[in-house]
């Protein structure tokens, strides 16, 4: 469960991460009003900032699969199932992060929800522990 959390919190932590860059590249920079008045469409722009994170967090990408290769027996089928969780979680949390970054006027706010969105996103649910352990009670499982 650990070496899996770690992948997801690693992608996790790319797509957060992109808060404070993209709205520092708002507001601070001005690089998005001339990236506008280019021909570089808003969906290229938008990936190339997302991968950019991504590979920013590629040796930690890099080490996890290693380590889920040695410890794990995988088929193709589920590497593929794997790699295709990771890419759709990336490409969520990239969207909210996009969509956050928007939000603030100022860059100083943006560390402080970065971090508060990547505990609630990456240690609250049941990533690193099975969700057994978050018995209610009453018999009720969140």
């Amino acid at each position: 469960m650990g070496i899996v959390g770690g992948l997801v919190w690693t992608m996790l932590s790319s797509g957060t991460a992109l808060i404070g860059d993209a709205a520092y590249y708002r507001l601070e920079l001005k690089f998005q009003q001339m990236i506008v008045a280019t021909p570089t469409s808003p969906l290229a722009y938008t990936i190339g900032l997302a991968l950019s994170e991504v590979i920013f967090t590629l040796p930690g990408i890099v080490l996890f699969t290693v380590l889920l290769i040695l410890k794990v027996p995988i088929n193709l089928w589920g590497a593929l199932e794997i790699m295709a969780s990771l890419v759709l979680l990336w490409y969520a949390v990239s969207s909210i992060a996009f969509y956050s970054s928007t939000l603030f006027t100022y860059i100083r706010y943006t560390w402080a929800v970065v971090s508060l969105l990547t505990l609630a996103l990456g240690v609250l649910p049941p990533v690193y522990y099975p969700a057994t352990y978050l018995a209610v009670p009453g018999g009720l499982r969140i």
